[in-house]
């Protein structure tokens, strides 16, 4: 529970000259318990969601040894939520603001505001990736988001009005879901236009909510043999397990023009952003 009680990663051991690259976590879990999502399970405590981190001081000590030893200068931040404590995150950003840095972090709409995006622009950071999942409220409700659709709009504007791309992930397919409330996501996304939409097919995953909620339903059995396991997640694009009310062809038609839409337009973006750094490789 105690994450400064754990040594720092001993960065000698990667050839960094190999990847462009650096993933880089300082905390584990999340605020959030919503039902499709491993966190809670995986990094709970007594059921209940938990997030651990390693203390400001500790973090700033691991961040100064990659900048300065390694001449790490490109790095993502994959922690579940980069700013669950708001002086936290703003302390880490002041450090990083006296260095040519370039980042990437992860982060609940609830969470997302001037303040905040304020100093991850001074620090660095490019892209803040927030999970929308849905432009329907029944949706969000339904996966216990603890969001309003207000809200992942608000969000969108603010990265707008502060200069830092959004990625807005999406799950398409989800559990009930009707072909009435697929549209409110993309007319939400059509009308608020996030910088890179991150569009999946949704897949109930193995200890979470949802998945129990699709067996006591019936809307697949679980699966009982090393095979069925390893198919169980197919791929992004086509719907394994299609537990919605919307048909299989309407969701790998939608997802693939939301890819070309999202995709397509940021990786110009990111190019330019890139080069304008100095730092495209």
């Amino acid at each position: 529970i105690n994450m400064d009680d754990l040594k720092l990663p001993n960065y000698s051991l990667v050839d960094y000259k190999k990847y462009n690259l650096l993933y880089i976590n300082m905390s584990r879990g999340c605020i959030g318990n919503c039902s499709f999502c491993y966190s809670a399970k995986m990094w709970g405590k007594d059921g209940n969601p938990c997030i651990r981190t390693f203390s400001t001081h500790k973090a700033i000590q691991m961040l100064k040894e990659l900048i300065e030893k390694y001449q790490i200068k490109v790095f993502s931040f994959v922690d579940d939520n980069f700013v669950p404590a708001k002086s936290r995150a703003i302390e880490i950003c002041n450090f990083l603001s006296n260095y040519d840095v370039h980042f990437f972090c992860y982060g609940r709409a609830d969470y997302v505001n001037d303040e905040i995006l304020q100093a991850l622009k001074k620090a660095g950071c490019h892209t803040i990736n927030v999970g929308i999942e849905s432009g329907n409220q029944r949706i969000l409700n339904f996966i216990n988001k603890r969001l309003t659709v207000q809200q992942n709009i608000d969000a969108i504007k603010c990265c707008k009005r502060n200069g830092i791309n959004l990625a807005a992930s999406f799950m398409l397919g989800i559990t009930t879901e009707t072909p009435e409330e697929l549209n409110d996501t993309i007319n939400l996304i059509k009308t608020y236009k996030p910088d890179l939409i991150e569009a999946s097919m949704f897949t109930p995953m193995p200890g979470t909510l949802i998945f129990d909620y699709c067996i006591e339903k019936g809307f697949f059995k679980k699966p009982q043999t090393l095979e069925e396991w390893a198919i169980w997640t197919g791929d992004m694009i086509h719907p394994i397990h299609n537990t919605s009310n919307i048909s299989s062809e309407v969701l790998t038609k939608t997802i693939r023009k939301l890819w070309m839409i999202g995709f397509y337009k940021n990786k110009l973006k990111r190019f330019l952003y890139w080069m304008k750094a100095g730092e495209y490789r």
